[in-house]
């Protein structure tokens, strides 16, 4: 049995700006993420059970049938390539948090597409998988793509911009999940004031400028998950007590990430906050 392990890493949004609601009924956003270097662990293996995907995780809450988007991938795979249908088996060994706004289970998926592509031998390119990937979920195209991009559209319409400055982070997630679309019908109630500054972020990250990186750092999702959930701000308020320059939440929430200028703040912050939640880690920017 052939058998392939890999690493898949998720997002963070430096920006989230809501435009409207399409007619098919997405929402139109613009936002600019960045890959971290927190990662799960996901093992595929083909195996001679020609029809049968199995999933298990070290995880008791992870689901392991259809509503998990690993096994979708792997579903999705098969359809755009019904010629390399075969038995898979696949394992995910869970570190990063579940709901937590950081694409979790959609790099999950875009890790399955990889290692499928190479244990088949299909051999496609990034671009026909992140086409598969826009299928499975909105984040899994930018997963495949990684490092620093710019998502339009519905998140799936993606531009690499300049690399974003090697940076120290610090991730914690509430004690709890939110819904997307829950905060995404919230927020189609409420008037958006002031919206994200992208060019600007571009511009910043293009001149490398970590100060203004941060002070650009803007997400109108936390109108919804911030105002229902005050333990985000107060999350935001430990980071930068700690030496932050600044903190954001990431997508729809909860997770909170801040900028620290050095490890020894950083792992400050991560003490402080394992002290309020469970999920509190120190990480850096990936490419």
């Amino acid at each position: 049995m052939k058998s392939m392990t890999v690493r898949t890493y998720p997002k963070i949004n430096l920006t989230l700006d809501v435009l409207g609601v399409r007619e098919d009924g997405y929402h139109e956003v613009e936002m600019i993420m960045q890959t971290v270097s927190l990662f799960d662990e996901v093992t595929v293996t083909i195996t001679d059970d020609h029809d049968e995907i199995r999933l298990t995780s070290d995880k008791f809450y992870v689901p392991c049938d259809n509503r998990n988007t690993a096994y979708k991938a792997a579903q999705c795979f098969f359809e755009a390539f019904p010629r390399k249908k075969c038995g898979v088996e696949i394992h995910i060994k869970k570190n990063l948090p579940v709901a937590a706004g950081i694409a979790g289970g959609s790099c999950n998926a875009a890790g399955v597409l990889k290692a499928l592509n190479k244990l088949t031998e299909t051999n496609v390119g990034k671009r026909k998988l992140m086409a598969i990937g826009e299928k499975i979920g909105a984040d899994v195209p930018y997963c495949i793509l990684g490092g620093t991009a710019v998502a339009r559209g519905i998140g799936c319409d993606l531009e690499r911009i300049a690399n974003l400055p090697r940076m120290i982070l610090v991730l914690a997630k509430p004690n709890f999940s939110v819904s997307t679309p829950e905060v995404y019908r919230e927020i189609d109630a409420m008037e958006i004031i002031e919206h994200p500054d992208t060019s600007g972020m571009i511009s910043a990250i293009e001149n490398e400028d970590i100060p203004c990186i941060a002070s650009k750092l803007s997400n109108v999702l936390e109108l919804v998950t911030a105002n229902k959930h005050p333990i985000i701000n107060e999350i935001k308020g430990i980071m930068k007590e700690c030496g932050a320059i600044n903190a954001v939440m990431s997508g729809s929430g909860p997770t909170v990430f801040g900028i620290f200028e050095n490890m020894k703040d950083a792992y400050k912050a991560r003490n402080a906050l394992r002290k309020i939640v469970r999920y509190a880690e120190v990480t850096k920017t990936r490419f």
